[in-house]
C-alpha cells in the first residue's frame, strides 16, 4: 500500500511540475516589495528551523517498504518438509497472525474456525491489559504519524525534490513525530513487547486426532489472508519447565489432568521462578495435613490454626497453592516452595486474621463469604497489611449488589472459570457469582463442560489426592500465582500486587462484563509486569540512603527506580560475591549491563544529581542480595549581598523529596523566597523549616512567598512533587 502511495504521489508532483512549466509568465505575481522580501526572508527562515528538526532519514525509514517484513519467519511451503515421523501433537495446530491482523482487539474462538473443526483457540501470546494500553496507544500514535506523512507529501518533498513543505505542514509532522516518540519511550519503559514486530500466536485445537488431517488444516489455513504462519504444534526438549508430576502429565481429555496449569501459563511462568521459600501465604478458616508429602517441611500454623485436616479443604487449597512440583509424585503446586500456614482452623477468622497481621504474613487466601462493610470481618480484613484474596461465592449472584470487602485496596475477590474459560457452572443451582464493579477476575474453579465435571485435582489428606470444585478453588489459586509475584519482586506493596494480577489477566468475552478485569489470571502475564514493576527508592535530607534487598531464590532482574535529588549525586552500590564474576550486576531501562561485579569486589554505579534512575538488579539466586542507594548530603547556602541583591536555584525534574537550603539575610534586609507555580498537587512546590515542619505551599496554582527577617538565617527544605522542574528564587530589595 505504501509503495502504491509513493508512486501516485510521484507521478502527481510530475504532472504539477509540468504544469507550471508550461504556464506563461503573466500568471505569476509582479516583483516583491522590501517589506514582502523580509516577510518571506522570515517565513524562510522559520521554515528551514523548522525543517531543521524534522528527522528526515528516520522518517524516510518509516515510509520505505520493508519486502523482508512478508516473507513468512518459518514454514508456510509445501508440507513435505513435515512427515509423520516428527513429533507433534495430532490434534492440534499453531498459527501466527499477520502483523495487522494482531493489533485487532477481538478474541477468536471455536467459531472463527468451524470449517476445520475447531474444538477451542487458546491465544498464546496475548498482551496483557497493561500491554494492551500502550500498544493502542503506540499505534494510533502511528497511524496519525503516517497519514500526516502522506498528507504532506513528506516523500516527493524529500526525495525528488519536487514539493516544499510549509513551515505549517513541517510542524504537524513534527508535532506527530515528537507524540510518537512520547509514547514509544513511555511503552518501552513500561512493558518488554516489541510492538512494532509483535504477532499474536494461536493453538486451535481439533476435533480428530490424526495428524494427516493437522496436514490438512494446515494447507487450508495457508489461504487465510490474516495468517502469516501455519504449523504443527511441535513437541520440543522444551525449555518450558514441565513438571513430571503424574496428574500434569495425563493427556488433556483424562478427567485427572492438571489442566490449569496450561490454561495459567504455568510453565512459562516457571521459566522465571517456581516461587521463593521466604514467601508465606496463610489459608484461613481450615487446618492443613502437614505430613502430606506434597507439602511436608513447608506447613505451620498460628494460634489457631492446626497441623491436621479432619475437613480437607484446607489441604486441598494447599495443594493448589504450593504442593512440590516436578517430584514424581501426585500434582504440581503453583509455587513449589512456599510456605503454607494454617490460620483461624477453629473458625476465629477475625481473631486469625489478626493474628496474620502480627506474624507479617503478605498473602491471606479466605474461601468463605461475608465480608459486606460494617462487620467485623470487614474491619479484621482492612486492618491486615497483606495481600487478602477471597472467593466471590457459588450463588449465580450479582455480588455488585451486595459486595465483599468494598473499598479495600489490597483485597481481591476472585470468581471462577472452567476449563474452556466459560463461568463455571456446577448443577443446576450453583455456578460462580460475578459482578462487574465487585468481582476482580476469575480463575480456575472447575465445573460441567459438555456433560462433563472437569474439576481441580489437588491434595487431600492421609496422602490422598482428590477433585476441589468451586469460587474455594479460584481464590487458592490466585494467591498462588500472587507468591510467584512476590518472589520475582519482594518490595511490591499488597495494592501493587493486586494491580498487577488484574491488569496481567487474559481478557476473555465470558468475563467481559461481568468483572473488573474481563479476564481470566494469568500467571507469566504477571510476572513480567511484576519484573516491569520498579521498586522506586527517594532519598531525602532525613533519608539519605536506602536498600533494595532481593531475597535468596529470586533469578533474573529485579526493577528499581532511584531519584536523586536536585544537588547532589546518589551512588547505587553492591556488595562482593562469590557465585560469578557477574552476579550481582545493574542494568539499564532497555536492559543492558552497565555495572556488575568484577572478582568478588562488587561494584558502585553513580546517578547523576537531579536525573532519575530506571533499571534494574540481577542475581544468580544463589543467596540474598542487599543493594544499597546512597547520597552525601549537603545544603545549599545563599548569601545575598549589595552586589548579588537576588539569587535563584533550579530542582531538576524527578527530584522528589525536599532539598535543604540556607538563606542568608543581609543585617538591613529582609530577604523574600518565592517559588513559581506548580500544576501537579496543592503541596508541590513547599517550603520546610528545619524540623521539617511545612511552612509555605502552593494553593491553587498560585505559588508561594515567604519573607526571612533582616540580619537573619533561615535553614531548611525546598519539597516538589518530582513531576517537573521548579525554579526557586531568593531576592531583596537592596
Amino acid at each position: 500500500m505504501m509503495k502504491f502511495l509513493k508512486k501516485q504521489l510521484l507521478a502527481l508532483s510530475l504532472v504539477m511540475a509540468m504544469l507550471l512549466a508550461s504556464m506563461p509568465l503573466a500568471v505569476f505575481a509582479a516583483p516583491e516589495t522590501q517589506a514582502e522580501l523580509e516577510a518571506r526572508d522570515e517565513s524562510s527562515y522559520i521554515e528551514d528551523e523548522t525543517r531543521s528538526r524534522l528527522p528526515v532519514e528516520a522518517l524516510l525509514d518509516r515510509m520505505s517498504d520493508d519486502e523482508a517484513s512478508s516473507q513468512p519467519l518459518g514454514l508456510i511451503g509445501p508440507l513435505a518438509q513435515v512427515t509423520l515421523d516428527e513429533d507433534f501433537e495430532d490434534d492440534a495446530v499453531v498459527v501466527v497472525l499477520r502483523i495487522e491482523a494482531s493489533r485487532d482487539d477481538r478474541t477468536f474462538t471455536a467459531r472463527d474456525f468451524g470449517d476445520i473443526g475447531a474444538l477451542y483457540v487458546e491465544d498464546l501470546d496475548r498482551l496483557s491489559r497493561t500491554e494492551h494500553i500502550y500498544a493502542q496507544a503506540l499505534w494510533e500514535a502511528e497511524e496519525n504519524l503516517d497519514a500526516a506523512l502522506v498528507e504532506f507529501d513528506f516523500f516527493v518533498a524529500f526525495t525528488e525534490g519536487e514539493h516544499e513543505l510549509s513551515p505549517e505542514d513541517a510542524q504537524v509532522i513534527l508535532e506527530a513525530y515528537e507524540v510518537y516518540l512520547e509514547i514509544r519511550e513511555e511503552a518501552e519503559a513500561n512493558t518488554l513487547v516489541n510492538f512494532d514486530e509483535y504477532r499474536r500466536i494461536l493453538l486451535i485445537r481439533l476435533d480428530q486426532n490424526c495428524q494427516e488431517n493437522v496436514f490438512n488444516v494446515i494447507r487450508y489455513l495457508q489461504q487465510h489472508e490474516d495468517i502469516y504462519l501455519a504449523e504443527p504444534n511441535y513437541i520440543f526438549e522444551s525449555e518450558m519447565i514441565r513438571p513430571n508430576d503424574p496428574y500434569f502429565l495425563l493427556p488433556p481429555t483424562n478427567i485427572n489432568h492438571q489442566w490449569a496449569i496450561d490454561r495459567l501459563s504455568l510453565p512459562q511462568a516457571w521459566e522465571i521462578t517456581t516461587g521463593a521459600s521466604t514467601v508465606r501465604v496463610g489459608i484461613v478458616g481450615h487446618g492443613i495435613d502437614a505430613h502430606h508429602p506434597e507439602l511436608i517441611g513447608r506447613v505451620s500454623a498460628l494460634s489457631g490454626g492446626q497441623l491436621t485436616d479432619p475437613g480437607a479443604m484446607g489441604t486441598m487449597q494447599a495443594g493448589i497453592i504450593g504442593a512440590s512440583g516436578n517430584n514424581g509424585i501426585g500434582i504440581a503446586g503453583i509455587s513449589w516452595n512456599v510456605q503454607l500456614v494454617s490460620v483461624a482452623a477453629d473458625g476465629n477468622h477475625v481473631t486469625g486474621i489478626a493474628n496474620a497481621r502480627a506474624a507479617g504474613i503478605p498473602i491471606l487466601s479466605r474461601s468463605f463469604t461475608g465480608g459486606a462493610s460494617n462487620t467485623t470481618i470487614y474491619t479484621a480484613a482492612r486492618n491486615f497489611t497483606g495481600l487478602f484474596v477471597n472467593s466471590a461465592g457459588n450463588d449465580n449472584q450479582n455480588t455488585d449488589l451486595s459486595p465483599r470487602f468494598p473499598h479495600l485496596e489490597h483485597v481481591i475477590v476472585v470468581g471462577a472459570s472452567d476449563m474452556n474459560d466459560g463461568r463455571s457452572v456446577w448443577n443446576a443451582t450453583q455456578s460462580s457469582n460475578f459482578g462487574r464493579t465487585s468481582v476482580h477476575l476469575f480463575a480456575p474453579g472447575g465445573g460441567i463442560v459438555n456433560g462433563v465435571s472437569r474439576n481441580i485435582r489437588t491434595t487431600s489428606p492421609n496422602n490422598s489426592f482428590g477433585f476441589y470444585s468451586g469460587t474455594s478453588a479460584s481464590a487458592p489459586h490466585v494467591a498462588g500465582v500472587a507468591a510467584l509475584v512476590l518472589s520475582v519482586n519482594p518490595n511490591l506493596s499488597p495494592q501493587q500486587v493486586r494491580d498487577i494480577l488484574v491488569a496481567s489477566v487474559d481478557p476473555l468475552p465470558a468475563f467481559e462484563n461481568i468483572s473488573i478485569s474481563g479476564g481470566r489470571l494469568n500467571a507469566y502475564n504477571a510476572l513480567r509486569q511484576a519484573q516491569v514493576e520498579s521498586t522506586r527508592i527517594t532519598l531525602t535530607h532525613n533519608a539519605p540512603s536506602a536498600t533494595a534487598p532481593v531475597a535468596a531464590g529470586v533469578h533474573g532482574r529485579i526493577p528499581i527506580t532511584v531519584v536523586a535529588p536536585g544537588n547532589m549525586d546518589v551512588t547505587i552500590t553492591a556488595p562482593g560475591a562469590t557465585s560469578n564474576a557477574t552476579d550481582p550486576a545493574l542494568f539499564n531501562g532497555a536492559g543492558t549491563r552497565i555495572a556488575f561485579q568484577n572478582n568478588g569486589w562488587g561494584f558502585t554505579h553513580t546517578v547523576p544529581a537531579g536525573s532519575t534512575f530506571h533499571g534494574f538488579v540481577g542475581t544468580g539466586g544463589d543467596v540474598a542480595r542487599t543493594f544499597t542507594v546512597s547520597s552525601t548530603w549537603t545544603t545549599q547556602t545563599i548569601t545575598l549581598t549589595q552586589n548579588a541583591p537576588s539569587a535563584s536555584f533550579a530542582v531538576g525534574e524527578g527530584a522528589g523529596g525536599r532539598i535543604p537550603i540556607t538563606v542568608v539575610a543581609p543585617a538591613n534586609r529582609s530577604v523574600v523566597i518565592t517559588a513559581f507555580a506548580g500544576t501537579s498537587n496543592a503541596n508541590d512546590p513547599a517550603l520546610f523549616n528545619a524540623a521539617g515542619t511545612r511552612i509555605a505551599f502552593q494553593n491553587n496554582g498560585w505559588g508561594f512567598t515567604h519573607t526571612v527577617p533582616a540580619g537573619g538565617t533561615f535553614h531548611g527544605f525546598v519539597g516538589t512533587g518530582g513531576d517537573v522542574a521548579r525554579t526557586f528564587i531568593v531576592n531583596s530589595a537592596w
